[in-house]
């Protein structure tokens, strides 16, 4: 049923290429200019002009002189907010940056002025692994965040076709390993979508925009009780059940069970999965390093060790779990906060006062 009282604000506007070149150049000329940065890439693909986002890497040495540099470039000129404002401005030592490749696929880097990196890439026997995780660290998120813009009051239009794309990235990522009609169903609908975006009048844009997002729940479970279900042998190995809690945002909670299932618990989401599952969360939990300090503060009962995991799998989330606390151990020394500084699964979006 559609919801009859929200309010829609903030709808993209008809925008050409030459607009983002405009915006991109700015950028860069603003943040060069700071003697720390010592390069910008983007990163993402520009499809639909008006509606994609501009997604920006500053790096920057372990060792920054000037602590005001990173408040300065999100100062950025109002043009290239308008663009960036939706998307994200991510901030990097240089460290992390060589092993960003650990942490997602299919970035598409592409370097826009200063150094360029030569990269570490996960072996070929790895690139299954990091697909896997990918999926699990993204995929309830991204369902999660459309869960909650279903219930709120007022739908910001352009930063929910932007979830909608990042969810549709998830799938892709999914439909790569198995077959998934609904998610494919979902990703090829809004491809449509965005392409006749701004041909549609208001009201048929707003009732467009409603379907994708219910369709987007409905897949996106669909797709979380398939891939929950099955068991993957370069993965899992054959183990006992063990409880545990992990959560990294407020609001949203993964649960070791025995099935799949999701539930609302007041105020918080909980999505409960396999053990066998599980244990990818309850990794990141017990690590060391700020990043896993991070975690256990907002998570309940994270359990024992990760019995269910072969050790290649595990060796592979350690070398992407040493690239993202790298990281954010950095962002915290440089008091960054961590909205724009820090992504790819590890959305933590304030500093917790526990943190060493």
């Amino acid at each position: 049923m559609e919801r009859r009282a929200v309010k829609y604000k903030e709808y993209p506007e008809p925008l050409e290429m030459a607009d983002y070149e405009a915006a991109t150049r700015q950028f860069v000329e603003h943040a060069m200019r700071h003697p720390d940065a010592r390069a910008v890439y983007r990163y993402g693909t520009l499809r639909n002009p008006g509606i994609s986002d501009l997604d920006f890497v500053v790096v920057f040495p372990e060792r920054v002189q000037d602590q005001g540099v990173f408040s300065s470039i999100k100062q950025a000129p109002e043009e290239v907010l308008h663009l960036v404002g939706r998307g994200n401005i991510m901030f990097m030592n240089e460290d992390s940056f060589r092993r960003i490749h650990y942490i997602d696929p299919g970035l598409q880097l592409k370097l826009l002025a200063g150094r360029e990196y030569e990269f570490f890439h996960p072996t070929e026997a790895q690139w299954a692994f990091r697909q896997t995780a990918s999926v699990l660290d993204w995929l309830p998120e991204r369902v999660w965040r459309i869960l909650r813009a279903q219930e709120e009051e007022v739908l910001f239009v352009t930063h929910t076709l932007v979830r909608l794309r990042s969810l549709s990235h998830s799938f892709q990522n999914v439909t790569a390993m198995v077959a998934l009609p609904a998610a494919d169903r979902f990703c090829q609908k809004l491809d449509e979508l965005r392409a006749v975006w701004f041909s549609l009048s208001q009201t048929e844009q707003q009732r467009s925009l409603l379907a994708m997002m219910r369709e987007a729940v409905d897949a996106g479970k669909e797709t979380l009780a398939a891939w929950f279900s099955s068991m993957v042998p370069d993965i899992h190995i054959s183990c006992g059940f063990q409880t545990g809690e992990v959560a990294y945002l407020p609001g949203l909670r993964y649960v070791s069970s025995r099935e799949f299932a999701v539930r609302r618990e007041a105020e918080e989401l909980r999505f409960h999965m396999p053990c066998r599952w599980f244990d990818h969360y309850r990794f990141y939990a017990q690590q060391e390093g700020a990043l896993g300090s991070s975690i256990r503060a907002i998570s309940r009962e994270i359990g024992e060790s990760t019995r269910c995991l072969t050790s290649e799998y595990q060796s592979f989330l350690a070398e992407k779990y040493a690239a993202c606390n790298s990281n954010f151990a950095w962002a915290l020394r440089h008091n960054l906060g961590l909205g724009g500084s820090f992504r790819f699964g590890f959305l933590l979006p304030r500093l917790l006062p526990s943190v060493p």
